[in-house]
């Protein structure tokens, strides 16, 4: 509920997270600030999981 983690597929292959109780408008992408590195992690952990889970043709890959 805290975080908002997004990735940008195809051409762009990009990554922002949100932390929506400090910046509720989604302002300040902080995917790569040191102190939010363990969210990353775990949230890109949960993302794997729903992907295999929903069978998503477009799966995360452990080295992102």
């Amino acid at each position: 509920d805290r975080y908002k983690l997004i990735h940008f597929y195809n051409d762009i292959d990009s990554w922002e997270l949100f932390d929506l109780q400090n910046d509720p408008h989604e302002m300040n992408n902080v995917y790569s600030q040191k102190e939010y590195e363990q969210v990353v992690k775990d949230m890109k952990q949960e993302l794997l999981r729903l992907q295999e889970k929903y069978d998503d043709p477009i799966r995360l890959t452990q080295n992102r």
